[in-house]
């Protein structure tokens, strides 16, 4: 009977090698984006800045403006700062303005923009991916 000794430096890169692999092969095997709806009543779209489920709505009432709120660095959720009309990660600093686009920080582009539909009943859908 043979006996195999895992030395430190073999242990960590398999350990690593398969602590990376999870995510990829349950991405992978999903073959699937998966998609969900983030819906809006109508009697919510007030005031400046929504923040709801990943989503922000900027200017509900008027000419709107949907985003994703995670953030475009390494996808933490963006804080809006009402006193200085920005949104701010709170993980790595980076600064958006109210239209999502990049002011600072260690992200490299603005926010996503999300498409959006109105249905017959003036509720708001988003579908986040």
């Amino acid at each position: 009977m043979e006996i195999h000794v895992l030395n430190r430096r073999s242990f960590l890169k398999k350990a690593f090698l398969g602590t990376i692999s999870i995510p990829i092969i349950t991405y992978l095997g999903t073959g699937v984006a998966r998609t969900r709806e983030v819906v809006f009543k109508k009697e919510e779209l007030v005031g400046e800045v929504l923040i709801r489920d990943g989503v922000i709505v900027v200017n509900p009432q008027g000419d709107r403006l949907v985003l994703s709120q995670r953030c475009t660095h390494l996808g933490c959720l963006v804080q809006y700062d009402q006193v200085e009309k920005l949104f701010k990660c709170p993980c790595h600093r980076s600064v958006f303005s109210k239209k999502g686009e990049r002011i600072s920080g260690p992200a490299k582009r603005n926010l996503d923009r999300l498409e959006w539909s109105e249905d017959k009943e003036g509720n708001l859908k988003i579908e986040v991916r």
